[in-house]
């Protein structure tokens, strides 16, 4: 987006006034403040209306958001220590369904997606040998003891949910509707995070946070809750299984690669 001309001609007139006031750090936080209320565009027009690179412009947006970062407290006394990390990191890597559901993670109730504790998880010296996978079989997800239900009552809960949630715009999903209720009930009774159920059930990760937020707002508005186990169902140590099987078939995959 380019910036007019007029908001240009204010900047500069602004920075003439200001800037004999200031030192050179405090001069950085005002072009990195205007810049970040311009939006798109605005680093080139402080620039520009400064007389300076673009370089310090962004240093002072970046010292901005920083000090906004650190200037965070709540009324029980939490305090925020924040710096810039200026290191550089290689861009485009991807990270794995699998791997990413063999993560330690805690999700927290409020956007679990977003909002979860990574748990040191330290690894032993010399690996423990573990007992040979049963063979998969895929009926295994909806058995009564991971959903907590009957036979056929997420056959019902399907059909309950299907005139609002199995509607298809665009592609197809790689799931159908019965799996996406499925892999929702799994993710509410038995605390299976996105990651996991998307190795099991053999789609994306995008696409399972997709589903199961769509399926937990349909519930919402339907008044149906589903409880999770008061502990741990026994057949969920065969679902952790084939997820560490299938992160182990990806890693060798990578090793040949």
């Amino acid at each position: 987006m380019r910036i007019p001309d007029e908001i240009r001609d204010q900047l500069s007139s602004k920075f003439g006034v200001l800037f004999p006031h200031l030192d050179e750090r405090q001069r950085r936080l005002l072009m990195g403040t205007e810049a970040r209320l311009l939006g798109h565009g605005g680093v080139r027009a402080v620039a520009r209306a400064a007389q300076v690179s673009e370089t310090t412009v962004r240093k002072g947006g970046h010292e901005v958001i920083v000090q906004s970062i650190a200037a965070t407290t709540t009324r029980t006394g939490l305090r925020v220590t924040a710096e810039l990390d200026t290191n550089t990191y290689p861009t485009g890597v991807r990270i794995a369904d699998a791997e990413m559901a063999a993560l330690p993670l805690t999700r927290h109730t409020f956007h679990g997606d977003w909002n979860y504790a990574l748990h040191p998880q330290p690894s032993p010296s010399v690996p423990a040998a573990r007992a040979p996978e049963p063979e998969w079989d895929q009926s295994l997800l909806s058995d009564p003891a991971l959903t907590g239900m009957t036979c056929r009552q997420p056959t019902d809960l399907t059909a309950t949910l299907a005139p609002e949630g199995d509607t298809q715009r665009g592609r197809p999903p790689r799931l159908t509707f019965p799996e996406q209720v499925l892999a929702t009930v799994l993710h509410l009774r038995a605390a299976l995070a996105a990651e996991p159920l998307a190795v099991l059930f053999g789609t994306s990760r995008t696409a399972m946070h997709r589903t199961l937020l769509k399926n937990r707002r349909l519930l919402e508005k339907h008044g149906i809750s589903i409880p999770p186990a008061t502990t741990p169902p026994t057949a969920l140590a065969t679902l952790q299984a084939r997820v560490q099987t299938q992160i182990d078939a990806a890693d060798k995959i990578k090793t040949t690669c």
